[in-house]
């Protein structure tokens, strides 16, 4: 325990002396970009964090359901080299002087690749010739391999069909003008979120959310917001004007949860990455509480489901995805959802919401409905009459 006290005492002081605090951890942290997901974070679904086909990168090389592919993986190495007309030592020896910037890249990796450079090189090369195989045959022809091979043919295009799936979602329509990005995670992020003019709002706001509920799709058509495809399908590109709420398109499929849960993963766990995917899912999450919810959205052609099941197992998604995570007070997500709460809180606005509610619960037009709208109209009429009370002394303090 003394030579515990000791050290930890050594390293308060060299933390009190400014000048002699080493930046090395705080540079290796900067680094990093891909990471293990913590073991509290895969409960949700630890499934959507493991590869299912084919691993890229050290962390699941080796397993045993994912090493078919690894013969697939050396062939497109050597086509990739035969169209090059370079030698592979050219690329090796590139690659080796920047070798530790790639392992810094990576949080928590295994001693075994730490300290064998040939082999961690070898694997670089390997997977992201494979990639850069695939990104490719995705838009060209495949004449430089056989007519029947298994993955880089027409026929492996139908066959492997989830592959393809995936690569379309990863890299399909990207922008040109993401900026620099760390990894084909980041190209896909930026991709998703990327909109050519960026429309800002008033930063004025008072902060409803806290102690208010948004609402769910049916409830805010029954408080008269209208629901609209955004123009662009960039998932930031979210506004609501003039009591009409614009979403993006989403198309989910049996890939979307793995997708999406992976990218909050990096958004929680890369500092700076910022939470906008985050805040998406939470926004969904807020306004999807029903299969009468997802079914208003498709009638807008704002969500498409592919093979995924109901509108019920639409709600279960989301609101799965978005437990445990929160609205960045700081983002633009969180002023539309103020917006949308005054929106609601207005008189006539509320006054409407009572009586569609009130005629929808109501499985027949009975006597109790009546009363109900009759109610609401008075409620409506009595905070009229409050408001003109609150107002009238101000135009006309002599009366």
């Amino acid at each position: 325990m003394s030579e515990w006290v000791v050290r930890v005492e050594e390293d308060v002081k060299l933390l009190r002396d400014a000048s002699s605090l080493s930046t090395d951890l705080v540079e290796l942290w900067q680094k990093r970009c891909i990471y293990k997901v913590p073991t509290s974070m895969k409960d949700l679904n630890q499934k959507a964090y493991k590869p299912q086909l084919v691993s890229f990168g050290p962390y699941h090389h080796g397993e045993e359901h994912l090493r078919p592919m690894e013969e697939h993986k050396h062939r497109a190495l050597v086509h990739f080299l035969k169209r090059s007309n370079k030698p592979l030592m050219s690329y090796y020896e590139s690659l080796l002087e920047v070798v530790q910037d790639f392992k810094d890249s990576y949080d928590s990796l295994d001693p075994e690749w730490q300290s064998d450079n040939d082999r961690f090189l070898q694997l670089m090369i390997l997977d992201g010739c494979f990639m850069l195989e695939v990104l490719r045959y995705t838009t060209d022809s495949f004449d430089d391999y056989s007519r029947n091979d298994p993955i880089f043919s027409y026929h492996g295009k139908e066959a492997e069909e989830h592959v393809n799936r995936l690569i379309r979602r990863f890299w399909n329509d990207q922008p040109e003008r993401i900026g620099k990005c760390l990894h084909v995670l980041d190209i896909f992020r930026k991709g998703l979120l990327y909109v050519e003019k960026y429309r800002h709002t008033c930063t004025t706001r008072r902060n409803y959310t806290n102690i208010l509920v948004m609402g769910s799709v049916m409830e805010l058509n029954e408080a008269g917001i209208r629901f609209k495809l955004s123009r662009t399908t960039s998932l930031k590109d979210i506004s609501f004007r003039d009591g009409v709420l614009s979403l993006p398109l989403i198309v989910v499929d049996d890939s979307t949860e793995s997708t999406l849960l992976n990218l909050i993963a990096f958004e929680r766990l890369h500092i700076g990455a910022g939470t906008e995917v985050t805040n998406y899912v939470f926004f969904m999450g807020c306004i999807l509480k029903s299969a009468r919810d997802v079914s208003l959205l498709e009638s807008q052609h704002i969500i498409i489901l592919n093979a995924i099941g109901s509108d019920k197992a639409i709600v279960e998604f989301f609101m799965s995805l978005s437990k445990e995570i929160t609205l960045d007070p700081e983002d633009e997500l969180n002023w539309v959802h103020e917006q949308i709460i005054m929106y609601r809180s207005k008189p006539f606005n509320r006054l409407r919401t009572h009586i569609v509610h009130a005629y929808h619960v109501s499985t027949q037009w009975s006597p109790w409905a009546y009363w109900s709208i009759i109610a609401a109209i008075l409620l409506f009429t009595l905070s009229m009459l409050q408001t003109l009370y609150t107002i009238y002394p101000y135009y006309h303090p002599n009366k």
